[in-house]
């Protein structure tokens, strides 16, 4: 069994992250089927979403997969694969980056380095998005809900399987993510 994650709650103390068991098997079975969409997790802020994202990092790397994790908010932008080319190229544009809106516009890295994964052979991928869609428009959220579809659907290179996450709170976002059919909605905390 994977490890749990220990998250900061306050200066000095840790927390382990617990009592989440059907959301850590759900990311279990993520891992093993891989996903065919984009899966949205969803629900109000504090509800444990980043908490979750962060022990689904944990869980995919120790599965196998290579894992782009990217949150704005915290200015994230983390990259486990063992393509070192990839991860200099991200930590150059990282080394660009001044503020939360220019961070923002990463988002569009993630597909890109997404894509040249999948290009140097690595079968398994995991593309983790948290906290991005309260920086962008509601066109800008659907369109890289769509960038991550595409991944799936009409990939460029051959893959065993890739697991998209995206997390949004509720509003507007969510329900412009939503009307793109298919796209399986989990409420945070269910």
């Amino acid at each position: 069994m994977v490890g749990r994650i220990k998250l900061p709650f306050v200066p000095g103390l840790e927390v382990e992250f617990t009592d989440r068991a059907r959301g850590i098997e759900q990311i279990f079975e993520l891992a093993e089927r891989g996903t065919w969409q984009p899966v949205i997790v969803y629900g109000p802020e504090g509800c444990e979403k980043t908490s979750l994202l962060l022990q689904a990092v944990e869980i995919l790397r120790e599965q196998g997969y290579s894992v782009i994790y990217f949150n704005p908010l915290r200015r994230r932008f983390e990259v486990e694969v063992s393509v070192e080319s990839i991860k200099q190229r991200i930590l150059e544009r990282l080394r660009q980056v001044s503020t939360e809106f220019e961070f923002v516009k990463l988002i569009w890295l993630v597909i890109d380095v997404a894509l040249e994964v999948l290009k140097h052979g690595r079968k398994r991928l995991a593309i983790i998005v948290d906290d991005a869609f309260q920086f962008m428009g509601v066109k800008e959220a659907a369109a890289l809900i769509k960038g991550l579809l595409e991944l799936t659907e009409h990939p460029e290179e051959e893959y065993e399987r890739i697991v998209a996450i995206a997390a949004t709170s509720d509003g507007l976002s969510r329900t412009e993510i939503g009307r793109h059919s298919g796209l399986r909605l989990g409420l945070c905390g269910t």
